[in-house]
């Protein structure tokens, strides 16, 4: 049988993700000029919004609640970090991190069951590295970026992924 879980999402979306009835995705201005604005959707309602993204990836996080979204982004000098979850009192916050260096290729996000997340990214500008790092979310901007776990490779890093393997 056909789905109505979306059928009251308004927002056109040009790329997303989804957790549960949650949609993250961005939509475009028209400008064509890589800069895009990211929307979390429930339905018709807006929760959050993040505009003027330089955006490389989104990914949805399954933390057991509501969901965590969170984009690799290009900022002025190093890549951004923003994130997107439900705060105090269920209202959705964002919050972003400034990372080192510039020019991560991709990034995936995952959930640890201590209630922090790890960013894990590859980046060949520089050099052939994966860098982890931890992500801590936390209500009124208190959030904070753990100091990174950096492996080089001799070769460059053609595709990553993270995974939980325990916790």
């Amino acid at each position: 049988s056909q789905s109505e879980q979306l059928k009251d999402v308004t927002v056109p979306f040009v790329d997303s993700c989804m957790f549960r009835d949650i949609v993250f995705g961005f939509v475009s201005d028209g400008k064509s000029d890589g800069f895009y604005d990211f929307k979390l959707v429930n339905g018709a309602t807006t929760l959050a919004t993040i505009t003027g993204v330089n955006y490389v990836n989104a990914d949805c996080v399954d933390n057991g609640k509501k969901g965590a979204f969170f984009i690799l982004a290009r900022g002025k000098e190093a890549d951004i970090i923003h994130a997107v979850f439900e705060g105090s009192e269920g209202k959705w916050e964002t919050q972003s991190f400034e990372l080192d260096v510039d020019g991560f290729n991709r990034a995936d996000f995952t959930y640890l069951n201590s209630g922090s997340y790890i960013f894990g990214g590859y980046n060949n500008k520089y050099a052939n590295e994966i860098v982890m790092r931890s992500i801590e979310l936390k209500a009124g901007g208190a959030g904070k970026l753990g100091a990174p776990f950096t492996k080089n490779f001799n070769s460059r890093i053609a595709d990553f992924d993270v995974v939980t393997a325990a916790d």
